[in-house]
């Protein structure tokens, strides 16, 4: 069922070259669910409040693609998706499409259409825009600030409202905005303190780190090709020489914090990318280093020296 957008580095959508901001191309699209306005005396609820059509958003409606019939709609030159607008009551219709980031990504989803809408990520309703425009031209982007995480899918959904008495057919358009430290051509992202560190070393093909004894077990266990620059200011010089375990064994390149230079690390990191199978090799032989039962090892040795 799913239509997934990725977006490597930045952005691959049907073949186009690479933005700061790029359409969704095609949508995974609902039959239309008829929804009637309720029947209150003078439009008026129990609370004393004026019902509003864009009031039917709260109206509940399944978001599951899976097992029910769709539609596969792409966007034209403009990059918009029409559909049928409502000639009496009102028309639900449910607008579908992933979106997927090989590298960790901040940005915005900015949503475009005349009619009412509500935009729901990975189940959760995000924005709400309960009026409608008579025309393109007064159209404004709704924005959905996205912080993607690499090879996660993000699903999209948009449930959108089209009344008989909205002046404009039902459109729909979507775009991708990177957040301008992710703009085309930037191949370097500074970041505050990392939290997800499981997840981008899954997404790293290298990895350039001190030494640390936690920091190879990582490694290890993950099974990636790194350059080491041990830390000189420690007990006994131990990071140099726990790196060089993982150079004798083809997994890591250790540079000596006193040779390090910049020309010199760009020189050994062009190297091992432009090596075919250099990187997955390393990795390889990095995997064969670690010990994925070390826990339960260590907590059989602490228990027999507890119990005798």
């Amino acid at each position: 069922m799913k239509k997934i957008t990725v977006l490597s580095g930045l952005l691959l959508l049907a073949g186009l070259a690479a933005q700061a901001q790029e359409r969704v191309a095609e949508y995974n699209v609902r039959p239309a669910v008829t929804v009637r306005t309720p029947l209150q005396g003078d439009s008026i609820n129990f609370k004393g409040d004026k019902f509003t059509t864009g009031n039917l958003l709260k109206t509940k409606v399944s978001l599951d693609f899976d097992g029910g019939r769709y539609e596969r709609m792409v966007a034209d030159t403009a990059g918009y998706v029409t559909v049928a607008k409502a000639d009496k009551d009102n028309l639900f219709y449910l607008f579908a499409t992933n979106l997927r980031a090989e590298r960790f990504m901040k940005g915005k989803l900015n949503v475009y259409s005349p009619a009412r809408f509500e935009v729901f990520v990975n189940g959760e309703s995000k924005q709400v825009k309960e009026t409608a425009e008579d025309s393109l031209s007064q159209v404004r982007p709704t924005a959905v600030s996205l912080r993607m995480d690499p090879e996660a899918d993000y699903e999209i959904v948009i449930k959108l409202l089209s009344s008989a008495d909205d002046k404009m057919q039902p459109m729909l358009k979507c775009e991708f905005e990177k957040e301008k430290d992710f703009a085309p051509g930037e191949n370097l992202v500074v970041t505050e303190y990392i939290n997800n560190m499981p997840q981008l070393l899954a997404a790293a093909d290298l990895v350039i780190a001190r030494s640390g004894a936690l920091t190879l077990a990582e490694l290890e266990a993950v099974g990636r090709a790194s350059v080491l620059i041990p830390s000189p200011n420690v007990a006994e010089n131990h990071q140099y020489y726990n790196a060089l375990e993982l150079q004798k064994a083809g997994a890591a390149v250790v540079i000596e914090e006193k040779n390090l230079t910049g020309d010199g690390l760009v020189k050994t990191v062009e190297t091992l990318l432009t090596s075919p199978g250099k990187l997955a090799e390393m990795g390889a032989n990095a995997k064969t280093l670690g010990n994925p039962h070390s826990l339960d090892l260590i907590t059989e040795k602490l228990l027999k020296l507890v119990n005798g």
